[in-house]
C-alpha cells in the first residue's frame, strides 16, 4: 500500500477517528471507516503492517530490520514500556488536561477545553512536551503503576497540578500512592491554554 499522504485524523462531526487520503476519508480493506478511539484506529493500521507516527501520518513497515525494532518496542523490549502503554497513558493524560481546564473565554472562566478542543488541536511543540513528560513518568514509575496505565495518566495530570484528586486520594495502595504522588509533584505544574492562533499550548 502506498501510504504517502495517508493520515489519521479526528472528525468532530462524527466524533470518531478516520483515516484521510488527500481530503477524502479512506477505508482500509476489511476495516471500519470510523473508529471510536485512536487505539482502535492504530490497531487497524498495524493489522496492515503499518505504523502511525505521533502526528498521525501512516508509514509502511516493510523493512525487516525496522519491523524487528518496532515489534521489540511494542513488547517493551527497549525501555520496559510498550508503545501501546505509552499511547494509552498519553491519551488519558491529555484528555484529563482538557476536561479539567477551562478556556477562559468569559470572565466566569468559560467552558472546559474538551467541549471545543481535542488532542488534535495541540501545537506540535505542546504535544512533544506533553508526550515527553508522560513517557518519562510512566517509565520511571512503571513498577508502581502496573497495568493501571490509563488511570495513571489521569492521576498524573491531576496530581502534578494540585487538583482535588490524584494518586493520594485513596484509589492507589500504599506505599505506591505516596511514591507516585511525590514523583508527579516533582514535575511541577503544567498549564494548557488556547493561544492567539486558536491552538492549544502548554507552559
Amino acid at each position: 500500500m502506498n501510504t504517502e499522504g495517508l493520515r489519521l485524523m479526528y472528525s468532530r462531526v462524527n466524533q470518531a477517528f478516520v483515516y484521510v487520503y488527500g481530503n477524502a476519508p479512506f477505508r482500509m480493506e476489511g476495516e471500519d471507516l470510523f473508529f471510536r478511539n485512536r487505539k482502535d484506529a492504530i490497531s487497524a493500521a498495524e493489522r496492515k503492517d503499518l505504523k502511525v507516527d505521533s502526528k498521525g501520518y501512516v508509514h509502511s513497515r516493510t523493512d525487516e530490520e525496522d519491523r524487528g525494532d518496532y515489534l521489540a518496542r511494542r513488547r517493551g523490549g527497549f525501555d520496559g514500556v510498550s508503545e501501546d502503554d505509552n499511547e494509552k497513558f498519553f491519551d488519558s493524560y491529555v484528555q484529563t488536561a482538557l476536561w479539567s481546564t477551562n478556556d477562559y473565554s468569559t470572565p466566569e472562566g468559560g467552558e472546559p477545553l474538551d467541549k471545543n478542543y481535542g488532542p488534535e488541536d495541540l501545537t506540535p511543540e505542546a504535544e512533544k512536551t506533553m508526550r515527553a513528560d508522560a513517557k518519562k513518568f510512566l517509565q520511571e514509575n512503571r513498577a508502581d503503576i502496573g497495568d493501571r496505565v490509563d488511570y495513571a495518566g489521569h492521576d498524573f495530570w491531576l496530581t502534578r497540578n494540585g487538583h482535588g484528586a490524584g494518586f493520594w486520594d485513596g484509589d492507589w495502595p500504599e506505599p505506591a500512592a505516596t511514591r507516585l504522588t511525590k514523583a508527579a509533584e516533582k514535575f511541577g505544574e503544567q498549564w494548557i491554554y488556547v493561544g492567539d492562533d486558536g491552538k492549544l499550548h502548554v507552559s
